[in-house]
């Protein structure tokens, strides 16, 4: 039986416990809410059932371990880990303002608080699921950009000096990237960055069923699958530049580009897990136990200081949080429309308006009939690369399905991104233009922006109603009537703001 001062202290346990889990929801309660928002809209059936298995096989393995029930425990690691994401949301939540981000340090802080009242051997090995479950969040396009991007750049490097070692010279970066969105299946997840996403995947679920231990050697071999991955993306993206622009045989590149990617990433996976079965040898020995203290033991008074500090600064970080538009948007920024015949402004929604100046930039959409073509225009202006997004998402957002998307030149150095659209007659393009530069990749206009500064920017998103069989060479003058319009405008702001 527990004596009345174990009883207190089970009472006081159990309300530091639920007034700490009340100053984690009232922080992180934003990401939550994004959280649920995305998981009903944005998750894929893959990240669906990946989510649920996890969360299953999670609350198993802790119904396992926790016979004694749930009671609060101060334990140091978790605290540390709490303590620090605090001041990581913060800047993430009013300088980066990137949700999935914030997402990512709310999973974090949760695993923290999880490891106040949940035995510290299963916390410890929750590392590998918590990790997995942050990889079911949307990362698509926040990969593409942040990580994705740089790796195509570098390979486009390489690749240029790999063939030049066969006198093969005279191919740029930037042929090479366009041959690579070309050839490449958005769909498939043994391509670009869904191949890098589905191996790791594939080796932190490979890592948790046969229980191997975090550490050096599991760092080793995570490196390794991803340097295999990469690799055999290099022999790929050599291959199908020799036969594009060497060889002139762009239809046998659109047939072998899927089974080679295919190919690297099953390879890859199959390396690692036979080299880990050969020189990875599981440990035999009985799991040392962890010390824990199975009796209800109070809180030391440096533990409820500790304790009551975590809470306090909880609680103070969610009420300094800002609730004011995070930029506004400047008169330079500020992008005037091109007098062009046949085109009518049409306003944007109050939402519409909100979203764009929260993020910088500047909207105006148009009605046009113009050059035997006719649909909705969409242009966003801005000198911050947060107001501009993937405008493929956008155009699925208002209920089309993408059934193509490819990269066609305007003209050498006016790429855009043409869409196919399911089941509507109706197809659509997009591209982002400053006053040096024009891209269709959304990852190269953040990248740009990042390394050059705050430099104008116009992204353009066009819908065509009804376009015939001669797509895209149909709808080629209105682009560069487009283009030069905007081009005319641009630089005549750059000359007035030097």
């Amino acid at each position: 039986m527990h004596t009345p001062a174990q009883l207190g202290t089970s009472r006081k346990e159990i309300i530091i416990g639920i007034v700490i889990i009340v100053c984690w929801l009232v922080l992180f309660y934003r990401s939550i809410g994004w959280f649920g928002q995305t998981l009903i809209s944005n998750y894929s059936l893959t990240n669906l059932v990946l989510l649920g298995l996890i969360l299953f096989a999670l609350a198993k393995t802790i119904n396992r371990q926790q016979a004694a029930g749930l009671h609060f425990k101060f334990r140091y690691l978790p605290f540390l880990l709490l303590l620090f994401s605090i001041p990581l949301y913060y800047y993430i939540e009013n300088r980066i303002y990137i949700n999935i981000l914030s997402a990512v340090v709310c999973f974090l802080s949760a695993y923290g608080l999880a490891g106040f009242f949940i035995p510290v051997s299963a916390w410890r090995k929750g590392i590998i699921p918590v990790i997995l479950l942050i990889l079911t969040l949307p990362f698509g396009t926040h990969l593409d950009i942040y990580f994705g991007f740089p790796l195509r750049l570098h390979a486009a490097e390489t690749v240029i000096k790999v063939l030049s070692l066969f006198d093969i010279s005279g191919i740029s970066k930037e042929t090479i990237i366009t041959i690579e969105n070309r050839s490449a299946e958005v769909n498939t997840s043994c391509s670009g960055m869904n191949g890098l996403w589905t191996c790791w995947v594939f080796f932190l679920v490979l890592t948790w069923i046969e229980k191997r231990k975090t550490g050096l050697q599991w760092a080793v071999y995570f490196m390794l699958i991803n340097l295999l991955i990469y690799g055999f993306n290099l022999f790929r993206i050599c291959l199908l530049v020799t036969l594009e622009t060497v060889l002139v045989w762009q239809d046998v590149a659109n047939v072998i580009h899927i089974p080679l990617g295919l190919a690297g990433f099953v390879l890859s996976c199959l390396i690692t897990w036979g080299l880990m079965i050969l020189f990875w040898k599981k440990e035999t020995g009985k799991e040392v136990a962890v010390a824990e203290n199975s009796s209800i033991a109070g809180l030391s008074r440096s533990q409820m200081v500790l304790t009551g500090i975590l809470s306090a600064s909880m609680l103070f970080t969610s009420f300094i949080f800002s609730e004011e538009i995070r930029k506004t948007v400047s008169d330079a920024s500020v992008f005037q429309w091109p007098d062009l015949p046949g085109f009518e402004e049409t306003g944007l929604s109050e939402g519409e308006k909100i979203s764009f100046l929260k993020e910088g930039a500047y909207g105006r959409k148009f009605r046009f009939h113009h050059q035997g073509q006719q649909g909705s225009c969409l242009i966003v202006s801005g000198n911050g690369w947060r107001g501009h997004h993937p405008p493929d998402l956008c155009i699925q957002a208002a209920g089309f399905s993408i059934e193509k998307a490819e990269t066609y030149l305007v003209k050498p150095d006016f790429p855009v991104q043409m869409l196919y659209l399911k089941d509507t007659p109706r197809k659509a393009c997009y591209w982002f233009q400053s006053s040096g530069k024009i891209t269709q990749d959304h990852a190269s206009r953040v990248w740009d922006a990042l390394k050059g500064g705050n430099q104008d920017w116009v992204m353009v998103s066009i819908i065509f109603d009804n376009t015939d069989n001669r797509l895209p060479a149909s709808v080629q003058p209105v682009l560069l009537e487009l283009q030069t319009a905007i081009q005319t405008q641009l630089n005549t702001h750059t000359n007035q703001t030097q």
